[in-house]
């Protein structure tokens, strides 16, 4: 009996062992499958992420095309309407400049410059230029009820345009007394809250040394009653500073993605890293923009006419208020074709010009724009010194607040995390504190890794189970099974060393690895508070640079006269 026994045992066993290789064989296959079906749905996934995101390129992009299209045929319309409208303004405009030339040198007879004259008078109903051009031939043919009556009908139709163009006229023709009075009446309805945005003409005038003695003194007394004006109102040092604060804010330089390297990929703390840096720079840039308009002698030009006739040109060459909802029309929809139909960065850019387009603005915001946007304002660069020179209390104000809330939100703890390392520091100094974290966090590691690298929990069992076999049966098989358990054992034994070997491996690098990265990320910090440091230093030449600029210094003078001081008030 027991023999049939010993007989059957051995087969029973063989089956179980072919069961379990294809039941081996079975989930092997079953797990081939399932990772053909991970694959398959990784493609199928990356394939919608990529449509959804090619769809939605598409959509933007055939929105940018429409706007493209739609500003295409709003534009044509908007200049047709202009043409239709003002076309006429345009046609005074380009032939006031030949007619002031030709009344000049007197190669057109008076009766020629009176019949152009008075059929522009004709053609351009309610525009002022045209009876100021008509009073202007009168007052050279001498014919003064006829000047006079042109005169009037140009200052009724618009006062402020009409002074200003006599008083350039005046001077240049060498009527110092004509020409104050004529800018004293202009300045006289001029509101200091909404100035016209013709008056940067005259600054420009002013600051370039155009006109003489009497008017820089006029003009001196009027600028300076404005400011004590408006210096009264309440709240308005607070507005300028708040003003140039937004100015300098503008300034303020990105940080390249190829700078502090470490820093970006590896400190949590690198966005308020980035804006402090962004912001401590934004001084030297400042600083830069304001050297580059003072450096230099501004050399007074000996061809005075010239400058006069420039100033005259922009006068008359610029379009009037009642063009202006038009032109901003037409400004906007050439910004949508220049973005590529890009209409929230076309609106961005429109709204950031639209300060020095405004048909009325504060004298304050005057000088903000020739300050910092000589070319949308139309400021010269004597202009945009003589700007810079007034407002320099306001823009010390700014700078000073700036500068006090940089120094107050400049990160002090730097977070760096390298896997699932992180740390502190602050300046740098901190490197052996780190490296000793590190080391800890790593051994502890192997610790625990190599505490979890056991022996299966039959390991012990299957050896006892073959020692009970071998005694129990005291035969072959029973001696099979003992010496099945102990090579079975000797295997599991034999993988412990590599597992450990590898996990020693793999830890050894990572901590090598982190500790590279850590001291590389603390050299980048040393850098940046050196930087820091040295960019936020030029906040005091910044200062001591406005502090040191005085309006007497920034305009021109006429050959031979003496240098007059502009602003009372300046030091």
């Amino acid at each position: 009996m027991g023999s049939e026994h010993l007989v059957i045992s051995p087969a029973d066993l063989r089956a179980i062992e072919r069961s379990l290789k294809q039941i081996g064989e079975f989930t092997a296959h079953v797990g081939t499958r399932l990772e053909s079906v991970e694959d398959q749905q990784a493609q199928t996934q990356s394939l919608l992420e990529s449509f959804v995101k090619d769809f939605a390129e598409f959509v933007a992009r055939d929105a940018k095309q429409k706007e493209v299209q739609l500003a295409e045929t709003r534009v044509v319309k908007v200049r047709q309407e202009l043409e239709q409208r003002f076309g006429h303004y345009g046609a005074v405009r380009r032939r006031a400049t030949g007619i002031l030339q030709a009344i000049e040198t007197q190669t057109v007879s008076s009766d020629a410059v009176r019949s152009t004259t008075e059929e522009m008078m004709m053609q351009a109903p309610g525009y002022w230029l045209a009876p100021a051009l008509v009073a202007l031939s009168g007052w050279v043919r001498d014919d003064q009820p006829l000047a006079q009556r042109a005169l009037t009908e140009a200052l009724r139709r618009d006062d402020f345009k009409t002074s200003l163009f006599f008083g350039l006229v005046t001077r240049r023709a060498g009527r110092r007394e004509a020409n104050a009075r004529w800018l004293h009446r202009y300045l006289l309805h001029q509101d200091p809250t909404a100035l016209d945005r013709e008056f940067i003409v005259l600054l420009n005038a002013i600051a370039n040394g155009v006109f003489g003695v009497e008017v820089r003194e006029l003009t001196s007394a009027k600028i300076d009653e404005w400011l004590q004006q408006l210096g009264a109102r309440a709240g308005f040092q607070e507005e300028q500073e708040k003003r140039w604060t937004t100015a300098f804010v503008a300034r303020e330089p990105t940080v390249s993605e190829d700078e502090y390297r470490v820093l970006r990929q590896f400190s949590p703390t690198w966005p308020e890293l980035s804006q402090s840096l962004s912001r401590v720079r934004r001084s030297g840039v400042v600083t830069d923009d304001f050297r580059a308009v003072f450096d230099g002698e501004l050399v007074v030009s000996p061809q005075l006419v010239s400058e006069v006739d420039g100033i005259l040109e922009s006068l008359v060459k610029n379009f009037d208020d009642e063009e202006l909802p038009l032109r901003r029309q037409d400004r906007f929809l050439e910004l949508i074709l220049e973005t590529g139909g890009d209409r929230a960065l076309a609106q961005q850019r429109f709204d950031a010009e639209q300060h020095a387009l405004d048909e009325k603005m504060p004298f304050t915001q005057l000088l903000t724009n020739a300050s910092m946007s000589p070319n949308l304002a139309q400021a010269s660069r004597a202009t945009q010194r003589f700007s810079i020179a007034l407002s320099r209390e306001w823009i010390v104000r700014a700078q000073d607040g700036l500068t006090a809330r940089d120094r107050s939100q400049v990160p002090q703890k730097v977070q760096l995390k390298v896997g699932d390392w992180s740390g502190e520091c602050c300046d740098g100094s901190e490197e052996q504190a780190l490296r000793a974290s590190i080391g800890e966090l790593f051994a502890d590691k192997l610790k625990h890794g190599l505490a979890a690298i056991k022996r299966p929990a039959f390991f012990f069992p299957s050896l006892l189970l073959g020692l009970a076999a071998a005694i129990g049966m005291r035969n072959v098989f029973g001696f099979c099974i003992l010496a099945a358990a102990v090579l079975y054992c000797w295997l599991e034994e034999r993988k412990l060393g590599p597992r450990r070997a590898k996990l020693r491996a793999e830890l050894a690098e990572t901590l090598a690895r982190t500790d590279e990265i850590v001291r590389a990320g603390l050299a980048e910090l040393v850098d940046y508070r050196r930087e820091w440091s040295k960019q936020d230093k030029k906040a005091e030449e910044l200062r001591e640079l406005v502090l040191a600029i005085s309006p007497r210094e920034c305009t021109f003078v006429q050959p031979g006269e003496a240098r007059q001081v502009l602003m009372g008030r300046a030091s």
